[in-house]
């Protein structure tokens, strides 16, 4: 069980939705706000049980930023799914249906375009998280060159672009999100 690689994926029309695996990522980390730990398959010898929880793949986190909410996906409307085990280099897949609520009188127009709607909100906040990550780096990377460069006459032309370069993109990732945010009651 320790050395078998095992992944539950769960498809939506041949594309992979939501994976699982037996083994917790090595990277993981959370903050106050930040993600939860993700869900881990149990690979005992026996019987064992998972439960999906009817949800996408966990939106991406950018690193130290307090989100007063849920990383989580969104929930996946009624329809036809697969669930896809693959042990090692054995794979099985089983389809399988989820109903809508009995208490929710929708058709499934309702449905789909609600599921649309989540998916581009969700599109949106996986492309502005990936986006302020990216100009993170490249903060860092200006950050370090100035560090070298510092004290070097032929270089204050390049150290102050660099400067400004800093500004335009801390006002920017102030306007995408909320840096300083550290508790709900910062708001």
């Amino acid at each position: 069980a320790d050395s078998a690689s095992l992944r539950l994926e769960i498809l939506e029309d041949g594309e992979v939705i939501r994976t699982f695996s037996q083994k917790a990522p090595e990277n993981f980390k959370s903050w106050p706000g930040g993600p939860s730990k993700p869900e881990v398959l149990p690979a005992r010898k026996g019987h064992n049980r998972f439960v999906w929880d009817f949800r996408r793949e966990t939106l991406p986190a950018v690193n130290g930023v307090f989100v007063y909410g849920s990383y989580a996906g969104s929930m996946v409307g009624p329809g036809t799914y697969t669930a896809r085990m693959t042990l090692d280099n054995t794979i099985v897949e089983q389809p399988f249906q989820v109903l809508p609520h009995p208490g929710i009188t929708a058709t499934a127009a309702a449905y789909a375009g609600q599921e649309e709607t989540l998916k581009q909100i969700e599109g949106a906040i996986r492309d502005m998280h990936q986006a302020v990550e990216a100009l993170r780096k490249v903060k860092n990377q200006v950050e370090a060159h100035a560090g070298l460069l510092k004290g070097k006459p032929e270089a204050e032309p390049l150290l102050e672009q660099g400067k400004a370069l800093l500004k335009r993109i801390d006002a920017w990732e102030n306007q995408l999100i909320q840096p300083r945010q550290k508790t709900f009651q910062d708001v």
